[in-house]
């Protein structure tokens, strides 16, 4: 822990020509030394921390050697709180004064002063001729170590004015620096590109009512409506494949049948109906190399169950029953028959002929977008856009602007649980020191070593040094070349 926090408001502007005395000589005794010194920024403070070694000093009863540490940085110096070594005559002057003409100000408060008694200053003198005991062996240093508002400009360097006064004489010293304060670097935020992958094909899909006469399954556009479903199909498909923004993989045609009749014969009929379908648009497009599959549902008790679980029939709860718990599912209508005729009679006609359907799915999947592409499609149509092709905008843009933030925005709104935008977007805030929406998008990621650096990062700006230090060193042993500068350089990270 540091001993003193000094909160320094002003800079103390000393006299830049300064008288060197060198060593005093009197008696062959010299100034203080100081034997080592570490100077680090935090912030806008600086740590200080350095032995002031006084083992050779002695002082007669009315002088005092008064050490000021200055921090100077060109033209600009900064004294900080001195320590004072004072003869025992001396201090007691100081001490009336103080005490009969109320001669203190809080502000001048020396770091620590030290009293040489006249019993002390003949045990220095017999130290320095030889002479001393082991039992008058002391440890001669004072540790001066403190935290301190910076300021002055970048670069600064720690020197040391030593002043002695006595009988209105007075000689003084500058030691050259002791030790420079290194610039404060930027914590290193950690960005993520994803990586170009084959990805999951995604699929669109249309429903579409086809009638067939009973029992049959050749296709009739002059049929009910026919000729209209069959152009929603011929249209949907089109358009998928002429869509130059993805890549068509297959074109699925399935066909449902409802419960009437046996299973086996649903089976066949519903086959051959998805089947015709396929043909029928196969005929009508140009579908290259796509290929063209059909699945068919033989009795569609999926939806019928649906359908009955979201009505008001008194009879819901049994028909439920009978569907959930007869495996059979010939057996299964003829219970429903038999349980309620006429709501059986109900679901036949109302019913039955929705179940009787064809639903044709398109299997795709996005194309890798060109830039161009890619900036007109984040405006017009992200849903063709793959993470990969946002992420791509978002950079071209440049990491913290307003014009990334936008583009990470709309690859969140499309991919809101992938850890990629989740960890930009956490980035970018923190490139404008927005520690809070950063924490919000990296909490749910905490154990991925470019999340944990960035978290490191929030902690260590909100002033936890000691959790941005934790977090660092845990994605550092999992690889983050980020996170190992931060550690490496947690003294010296701005603010």
């Amino acid at each position: 822990m540091w001993r003193y926090i000094y909160y320094i408001l002003l800079a103390a502007l000393l006299p830049t020509q300064l008288t060197t005395a060198g060593g005093r000589t009197k008696g062959g005794v010299e100034y203080v030394t100081v034997k080592q010194v570490d100077l680090v920024r935090r912030g806008e403070a600086v740590d200080i921390d350095m032995d002031i070694a006084y083992d050779k000093l002695v002082l007669r009863d009315n002088e005092q050697l008064v050490v000021t540490p200055l921090l100077v940085t060109g033209g600009d110096t900064v004294a900080l709180p001195p320590v004072v070594f004072r003869g025992q005559v001396y201090e007691y002057v100081e001490w009336r004064r103080e005490e009969f003409y109320n001669e203190f100000n809080p502000e001048e408060m020396p770091y620590d002063v030290v009293v040489f008694t006249r019993g002390e200053r003949r045990s220095r003198h017999n130290a320095l001729m030889g002479k001393r005991t082991p039992d008058q062996t002391r440890e001669d240093i004072i540790r001066y170590a403190g935290t301190f508002v910076y300021p002055v400009g970048e670069g600064a360097a720690l020197h040391l004015h030593q002043r002695l006064d006595g009988c209105g004489e007075w000689e003084s010293a500058h030691t050259d620096y002791l030790a420079s304060l290194a610039p404060p670097v930027a914590p290193r935020i950690s960005f993520l590109v994803p990586v170009i992958t084959e990805t999951a094909p995604r699929r669109a899909s249309l429903t579409a009512h086809i009638n067939f006469e009973q029992d049959k399954y050749d296709v009739k556009p002059e049929i009910a409506r026919n000729r209209e479903e069959l152009q929603k199909i011929y249209d949907f498909t089109g358009e998928m494949l002429s869509d130059e923004d993805i890549e068509v993989r297959r074109v699925i045609v399935r066909s449902y049948a409802s419960p009437e009749a046996t299973y086996d014969y649903n089976a066949r009929l519903s086959a051959n109906r998805a089947r015709a379908v396929r043909d029928n648009v196969i005929s009508r497009l140009e579908s290259g190399s796509v290929a063209f599959e059909t699945e068919n549902v033989p009795e569609d008790w999926d939806s019928l169950r649906s359908w009955i679980a979201d009505s008001d029939l008194p009879s819901k709860s049994e028909i439920l029953n009978i569907i959930d718990n007869t495996p059979d599912p010939d057996v299964r209508e003829q219970r429903i028959k038999e349980f309620d005729r006429s709501t059986y009679n109900m679901l036949y006609t109302n019913v039955y002929p929705n179940l009787r359907r064809t639903d044709v799915d398109v299997e795709y999947v996005l194309k890798p977008a060109t830039l161009e592409r890619g900036l007109v499609l984040i405006e017009t149509d992200p849903s063709k856009m793959n993470m990969e092709d946002m992420v791509m905008v978002a950079e071209h843009h440049g990491r913290g602007t307003s014009e990334y933030e936008r583009a990470m925005h709309v690859t969140m709104r499309y991919y809101p649980y992938e850890m990629v935008p989740n960890n930009n977007m956490a980035a970018n805030a923190l490139m404008n020191r927005d520690t809070h929406t950063a924490k919000q998008y990296l909490e749910k990621f905490s154990d991925h070593p470019q999340c944990l650096n960035n978290l490191g990062v929030a902690a260590y700006w909100d002033g936890d040094t000691e959790h941005a230090r934790e977090c660092f060193r845990r994605a550092a042993d999992m690889g983050s070349d980020d996170a190992r500068y931060n550690l490496e350089n947690i003294a010296y990270l701005e603010y």
